[in-house]
């Protein structure tokens, strides 16, 4: 039985879903506000790393580094309640948080995608969310005093392409475990 932190399909998809959802909602309404923008980012944030803790916790019997995946969702949790508390952040303190999120973000799952490629196939789709996340990250650090406009779009566009990212590791997760 393949035994990793995205063992669950139903919570790698579903946390899909609720990306993909969010991705669309900030292309279709990029004038958000400042502080729309950190709202919703931050329940996006909370929601995502409250199913990552779930998965942490029931994977901590089978899986040997589940405590990375314990870190992540802290982490995020942590995050996502001073992008709330701090509703009158500028624009470049968002992108400092939102870049901060992005790479660490994607340093854990192309570690985790480096990790599978013995337990798995097609652990690029997960590598590639790590690479994105942490180009997106960069990106939010070296131009802090991008358009709000522009931050919104990238983080709808990355969020969106996350989601489907997730979605279709949660399908092929399900067709192999259903295979074996």
């Amino acid at each position: 039985m393949l035994i990793f932190p995205q063992h669950d399909w139903r919570l790698v998809g579903f946390r899909g879903f609720i990306a993909a959802v969010f991705g669309i909602v900030i292309i279709a309404v990029p004038e958000l506000s400042l502080q729309a923008l950190l709202t919703l980012f931050g329940i996006y944030i909370f929601l995502d790393s409250v199913f990552t803790l779930l998965t942490a916790i029931r994977s901590r019997k089978k899986l040997e580094n589940w405590y990375i995946t314990l870190t992540k969702g802290i982490l995020g949790i942590v995050l996502s309640v001073l992008i709330i508390s701090l509703p009158g952040a500028s624009a470049v303190m968002l992108a400092y948080f939102l870049g901060a999120w992005f790479c660490l973000l994607g340093i854990i799952e192309f570690i985790s995608g480096v990790r599978l490629r013995r337990e798995i196939e097609g652990e690029g789709w997960i590598i590639a969310a790590g690479i994105v996340s942490v180009l997106v990250g960069i990106f939010l650090f070296a131009w802090p005093k991008a358009s709000m406009i522009a931050i919104t779009l990238i983080v709808g566009i990355f969020t969106l392409l996350l989601g489907f990212i997730l979605m279709f590791q949660a399908w092929r997760t399900r067709r192999i475990q259903t295979n074996a």
